[in-house]
């Protein structure tokens, strides 16, 4: 499940922006979900762009904790943060 691209100024206001967009679609699985901090196979990328913005995307997996993957398989496989 993706955010899309997101635009904000700066990286945190996009950052959060992102994150929430992808936690308001998991919340439509149910609020079991919609953890970032329990997802899994998860992107967050942040790219500058020209006009001095910056445009995020959050992407993931969304599982509740009982289907979480295992923390140190996730570290292993971490992209982005």
């Amino acid at each position: 499940m993706s955010s899309g691209p997101v635009r904000g100024p700066n990286e945190s206001t996009a950052r959060a922006a992102a994150l929430a967009i992808w936690k308001s679609k998991a919340l439509a699985h149910g609020e079991p979900y919609a953890s970032w901090r329990i997802a899994a196979e998860k992107i967050l990328q942040c790219l500058p762009r020209q006009d001095g913005g910056v445009e995020c995307l959050a992407s993931a997996r969304p599982c509740t904790i009982e289907q979480a993957p295992d923390r140190r398989e996730n570290r292993k496989n971490r992209i982005g943060i």
